[in-house]
């Protein structure tokens, strides 16, 4: 049953329940914090109707009357076997919006100007900090709280900015929640959640593990307290093949000593370049990728790849070793700068003009090429009698006018001189061995 309306409603401060056997049952409801309830001797009971003590008196009932009118709100709770709830009317009936001392008021004077203050009513008053009315919450992250203050840390529930929030608890070791409900971390000088111990700023550097979860000052004693792994007392050793360590850890891989199980151990530098020992104390081993030991190089799968610089035995390619790697364009082995082959000696590829044969070039003298006399052409091709080119052993060449009359050169590009039959150059003449015979007209 909802609430009785403030001050419109009428609600006695007793109920008559009908049972099933015919018989009124009084219920007195629970007067509002502050309202005294009536005594018994001043309930009154209607005839025929069970209760434990009647109404004494016509002022009785109206004080109790009164002091019902003054409650704000009640609960109604049925009880025994009712099975329908009934409101005697009449004398009972109360009015509870009247606060007037005019005539024909109700007598209901609470006071109150019809606004009873109180939690959870929607409005903001006096001594509360929030009041978002019926959405009021206890469990509801950022909500008003029931009380109508805001969620604050130790509410116990996780707001907006918060962490955790234990309540009563937070700051209260070992409990993980800080009082202002952050989480507690290692070196926070908090001890709590799974922490053994927290030097604060000297963590790690004192008797507390770096990690706060061993005392380092228990460890030797011979027992294995929390943190520790074993505990061998005297018997603990940094340099013994398999025993407990001084800090009362087990034999590990990193731990600096080749135990059972280990191909080798360098402590922090597993893993670390050159050191041949991999993190997991195996030996590197050329192709893992690993660059360590006395390789050169390492490029896993990719040695031996041309271009790749590493050849497949972890050395690193260099120029003459027939392998094409690096920023190499070539390498014949020792055949590189042997002519023809058109790799050089640096492993780069021969070109025409760079002085050397190679490759499809039938000569090549460098800056001379297509220089008279020079027999290489400037395309590193030889010179011939008739390109008109003059090199080598050519005395000339007229190239397509070679033989051809005037011209001083023959066809196999050499000069013409007179008596040789051909007339050229400044020759009027030439009858050749006719010469000077008379009657030869050339002398």
């Amino acid at each position: 049953m909802r609430q009785a309306a403030r001050g419109s409603a009428l609600l006695p401060s007793s109920l008559f329940l009908a049972t099933e056997d015919g018989v009124w049952e009084a219920m007195t409801i629970a007067a509002a914090p502050g309202v005294r309830d009536a005594s018994p001797d001043e309930r009154g009971a209607a005839p025929g109707v069970r209760s434990a003590a009647p109404w004494s008196s016509g002022a009785a009932l109206a004080a109790h009357q009164h002091r019902a009118a003054r409650a704000p709100s009640v609960c109604l709770r049925p009880s025994g076997r009712a099975v329908q709830l009934t409101a005697v009317l009449g004398a009972l009936l109360l009015g509870c919006g009247d606060d007037s001392h005019t005539p024909g008021n109700n007598n209901n004077l609470n006071d109150n100007g019809n606004q009873a203050q109180a939690c959870g009513n929607g409005a903001v008053e006096a001594g509360e900090e929030c009041d978002d009315g019926l959405d009021n919450n206890d469990l509801a992250p950022d909500a008003c709280r029931t009380n109508c203050r805001l969620a604050r840390c130790g509410d116990m529930v996780v707001d907006t900015g918060e962490e955790c929030d234990s309540g009563f608890q937070n700051g209260v070791s070992p409990n993980p929640c800080k009082s202002d409900c952050t989480v507690t971390t290692c070196g926070d000088g908090y001890l709590g959640g799974s922490e053994v111990c927290d030097d604060g700023e000297n963590q790690g550097q004192g008797d507390c593990r770096a990690d706060c979860l061993q005392d380092l000052t228990l460890c030797g004693n011979g027992v294995i307290d929390p943190g520790e792994a074993c505990d061998t007392a005297g018997q603990n050793s940094d340099t013994a093949p398999n025993t407990c360590r001084t800090n009362c850890q087990a034999p590990s891989c990193g731990d600096g000593v080749t135990d059972t199980g280990e191909d080798c151990d360098s402590g922090a530098e597993n893993g670390v370049s050159p050191s041949p020992c991999l993190a997991d104390c195996t030996l590197t081993v050329c192709g893992d990728g690993y660059l360590g030991g006395d390789e050169a190089c390492d490029s896993g799968a990719e040695n031996g790849v041309s271009p790749n610089t590493c050849k497949s035995d972890c050395t690193v390619t260099t120029c003459g070793d027939g392998y094409l790697g690096g920023g190499e364009a070539c390498d014949a082995g020792a055949q590189n700068g042997v002519s023809p082959n058109p790799c050089k000696s640096d492993c780069t590829v021969n070109s025409c003009g760079d002085g050397y044969v190679g490759g499809s070039e039938a000569c090549d003298t460098g800056a001379q090429n297509g220089a008279s006399p020079s027999p290489c052409l400037a395309d590193c091709t030889l010179t011939v009698c008739g390109d008109g080119y003059l090199g080598g052993g050519e005395a000339c060449d007229t190239g397509a006018q070679n033989g051809v009359s005037p011209s001083p050169c023959l066809a196999d590009c050499t000069l013409t001189v007179c008596g040789d039959g051909y007339l050229g150059g400044g020759e009027a003449c030439d009858a050749g061995a006719q010469n000077g015979v008379s009657p030869n007209p050339c002398k």
